[in-house]
């Protein structure tokens, strides 16, 4: 199952805030053109959207709606090192083996 860490959902809330921020701050600042109105404007939609999003992520990544989760095979076979012909040879018989493990399971 797939699961964002917390410190990734903070890493994107920022960067998406921060252009969000910008953005914000150059509006308020063409309606007003007060740069200390805008830039205040700006800091407090940054840090309070910041924390939203934040906790809006937390409950989505509690929510299954529309998630999809891959099967985990039965088992990993490396495969590093392994190119061209050798590659096609190497998964057929890890498929084979696979296969044959199902079989007697």
């Amino acid at each position: 199952m797939f699961s964002e860490s917390h410190s990734r959902s903070i890493a994107k809330a920022i960067t998406w805030r921060v252009l969000g921020s910008i953005a914000t701050t150059l509006i308020v600042f063409v309606f007003t053109r007060r740069l200390i109105a805008s830039l205040a404007v700006g800091g407090v939609e940054f840090l309070s959207k910041i924390g939203l999003f934040w906790l809006h992520e937390r409950i989505w990544d509690r929510i299954p709606l529309g998630r999809h989760t891959e099967p985990s095979p039965d088992f990993m076979i490396d495969t590093v090192g392994v190119t061209g012909a050798q590659s096609e040879r190497h998964f057929a018989a890890n498929d084979e083996a696979l296969a044959e493990r199902r079989t007697v399971s």
